[in-house]
């Protein structure tokens, strides 16, 4: 459990998509009991934007280029595009052909290139900052913010190694200023109980909720059912995989749908700290993956069982 949480919900959160790739323990959904807790937060992702269209409604032809041309006519870094993707604030939609490749529809590049202050303020959503400028931004220690972020207050977006090999995690500016809003207790005195025992004990949930936060907007964009159980496949280790999916066909298949976990080189060469953060290995959160690996299983094989072999039920060996 998140260390400013004292219980778990029976059930997933039912809020959008988001519901079903996210643990119901997750810390971004806490349920506080005490009034040292932490306030359940906004969801972690944004709504849905004025200028996202329903995939249904816009033809191939409406779709416009690349993610990559789109970044660079924007004027954005490659870590803002992706912010913007992640965040909710620029809609992408499936541009066919290889599996997980995106596109953004003209009419939402349309707008943002025709009015500077919308890109502007598209600019200023997907800010973002390190631990240093994270504290900075809120007012307090670097020390008490890297707490905050270890105990799971808030979510990463994104990640990278830096030159000394070390992970650097990087915050959404706009959620930060939320969390000050609607946590200002935890900015000063003393931290909550739970908290502080947890960081004792060594918690650090920014790989956890970088996961939860990822893992959900894979799944949104998965196109079909195969697709979909292939991102909480992409989390579990191998041996763990194989206990829940023990058909070598319908393995071989989700080995070919991996998504993109990480939507851009994070640079460096340590890739023993990089899969750290890619792996679930926590208990209790690999048994949501693999609750949640076996529910899209079951959508799966209704809709198209693998080739092969007919597929054995979730978790029974052959």
């Amino acid at each position: 459990m998140s260390p400013h949480t004292t219980q778990q919900h029976a059930e997933p959160p039912t809020q959008r998509e988001h519901a079903e790739t996210a643990p119901s323990h997750h810390p971004a959904q806490p349920s506080p009991t005490e009034p040292g807790d932490v306030p359940a937060p906004p969801p972690l992702l944004a709504g849905e934007d004025d200028i996202r269209p329903c995939p249904g409604d816009v033809p191939t032809g409406a779709w416009t280029r690349s993610t990559r041309t789109v970044a660079r006519e924007l004027g954005l870094r490659r870590h803002e595009f992706e912010a913007a993707v992640d965040l909710g604030a620029l809609p992408t939609l499936p541009s066919g052909g290889l599996p997980w490749r995106r596109r953004v529809p003209r009419a939402a590049l349309d707008r943002l290139r025709g009015d500077r202050r919308t890109r502007a303020g598209l600019r200023d959503r997907v800010h973002l900052v390190n631990a240093t400028d994270g504290a900075a931004l809120l007012g307090i220690s670097t020390a008490r913010f890297t707490r905050l972020a270890r105990g799971g207050c808030f979510s990463p977006v994104g990640f990278h190694l830096n030159r000394y090999q070390a992970l650097v995690w990087r915050y959404s500016a706009g959620e930060l200023r939320d969390f000050a809003g609607y946590c200002p207790h935890l900015l000063r005195g003393r931290a909550p109980d739970g908290l502080r025992r947890a960081l004792a004990a060594g918690a650090d949930w920014r790989p956890r909720k970088w996961r939860g936060r990822r893992t959900a907007l894979l799944a949104r964009q998965a196109t079909g059912p195969w697709e979909k159980a292939a991102v909480p496949a992409a989390v579990l280790e191998p041996p763990t995989l194989r206990e829940v999916v023990p058909d070598p066909d319908e393995r071989a298949r989700l080995r070919l749908l991996r998504p993109p976990l990480l939507p851009a080189d994070p640079g460096g060469t340590r890739t023993d700290r990089i899969r750290e953060v890619l792996r679930a290995t926590d208990p209790d959160e690999v048994r949501w993956y693999r609750s949640l690996l076996r529910r899209y299983l079951t959508e799966a094989r209704a809709a198209r069982p693998a080739p092969g072999r007919d597929p054995a039920p979730c978790g029974t060996a052959r």
